[in-house]
């Protein structure tokens, strides 16, 4: 997503248009023959292109005016213009270098094979002048030139947000992004961070949601995730159990690396009765290093939660029968949820399927994490039908627990 710079273009043209070109259709643009100075112009220009590699700034005043006096031709003309440019190269005068590609792009005598290499030196210039309006017409005229060009698409994105346009930055975003698809060309995983990033920096929620998705769909990067899913937890409108098995999906995709959300989804599933998985994301957490083992609200949690397992576990079986002869699946479901926290994930997946099948319990939520546990068992095939049964507020959580077992990572 970079363009070519104002002294390669300066080099390439430097000779051009250095020969004369083969015969072209009638119908076409006629090609520009080689340059030829007028003989009444010809020492003044030879004397300010010296002066000009010589880089000898007190001189050129006084030799760029006696070139333009003796100038006779648009070649004589188009000369100077492209010396002045090599001097406003020399002295870093972006200004200076505008206005002489401007003339160099008005100019009959250039070639039109050598305008887009001009767009994209002046569209550089207008963004390092911080002129993003002048900047998005030249790209504008590149885009024209060929709609095609991702560079030229990401830089027009990049100059929309810097007019404070961020949903045409976005769109633009995404088109460069379809655009390499629909080429067969790969697409960096740094283009869907930076589409997510404009996104949410301009606020736009439906934007910042897909591309969240489409950011976890192809990255494996634990902070990539991370950011992903914790937008879709702002943007979710997610209730307590959807946050709860949205950090059960941080932690399987490797992306529960802050301390507050860890000590936030620890102790959610100790006030919500799941003692022995809270001990698990406690433990997991200071042996990685993200949580610290003197952390008083952990060492809290750990004492709370590990007085209940015995206990909590040591109930569920004498709630089986119950559960299976139970009117509804209330009761299953619960039961289900009881042997998931204990990471029995073969008798969660058993109840959970006898709930669904009972109806009224949370019936997709109840699928959503049929689908979990089963994807904790290696069951990967069945995991993948749950999640792809889910419907209503769950199926976008569905959708990336979906993403995650294609991309375990």
């Amino acid at each position: 997503m970079k363009f070519i710079s104002m002294f390669a273009v300066a080099a390439a043209l430097a000779a051009s248009p250095a020969s004369a070109q083969k015969a072209a259709p009638a119908a076409a643009a006629p090609a520009v023959a080689q340059i030829k100075i007028s003989k009444a112009a010809d020492k003044s220009i030879r004397a300010l292109n010296a002066v000009v590699a010589a880089k000898d700034a007190a001189g050129y005043p006084a030799a760029l005016a006696a070139a333009q006096a003796a100038a006779q031709t648009d070649e004589d003309r188009y000369a100077i213009v492209r010396a002045q440019l090599n001097h406003n190269l020399n002295v870093s005068d972006v200004p200076g270098q505008i206005a002489a590609v401007e003339a160099m792009l008005a100019s009959p005598v250039t070639r039109p094979e050598d305008k887009p290499r001009l767009y994209r030196g002046i569209a550089g210039l207008y963004k390092s002048a911080n002129n993003p309006d002048q900047q998005v017409a030249t790209l504008e005229k590149l885009r024209v030139l060929d709609p095609n060009d991702t560079d030229v698409i990401w830089e027009l994105a990049e100059a929309r947000e810097k007019q404070k346009k961020s949903a045409e930055a976005v769109t633009l975003a995404e088109l460069a992004i379809k655009t390499a698809k629909d080429a067969g060309q790969p697409v960096d995983v740094t283009w869907y961070r930076r589409a997510l990033s404009l996104a949410y920096a301009g606020k736009l929620q439906p934007q910042s949601v897909k591309l969240a998705r489409e950011l976890f769909g192809v990255s494996t990067v634990a902070k990539d995730r991370s950011n992903a899913l914790l937008i879709l937890r702002q943007y979710g409108n997610m209730d307590v159990q959807g946050k709860l098995d949205l950090f059960r999906l941080m932690r399987s995709a490797k992306a529960l690396n802050d301390p507050i959300n860890v000590l936030s989804f620890a102790d959610a599933l100790s006030l919500m009765h799941y003692p022995a998985e809270a001990q698990s994301v406690l433990n997991e957490a200071i042996a990685a290093g993200v949580v610290k083992s003197g952390d008083p609200q952990a060492g809290e949690i750990l004492r709370s939660s590990g007085a209940k397992i015995a206990e909590d576990k040591a109930v569920l079986p004498g709630l089986v029968g119950k559960a299976q002869t139970a009117a509804d699946g209330r009761l299953a479901y619960q039961v289900a949820n009881g042997y998931f926290g204990h990471a029995d994930y073969a008798k969660a997946s058993e109840l959970y399927q006898l709930a669904i099948q009972k109806g009224g319990a949370d019936k997709e939520n109840s699928k959503l994490r049929l689908g979990i546990a089963l994807a904790m068992a290696g069951k990967n095939a069945e995991a993948e039908a749950a999640f792809k049964s889910v419907s209503g507020n769950r199926a976008d959580l569905a959708g990336y627990w979906l993403l995650w077992l294609a991309n375990r990572g």
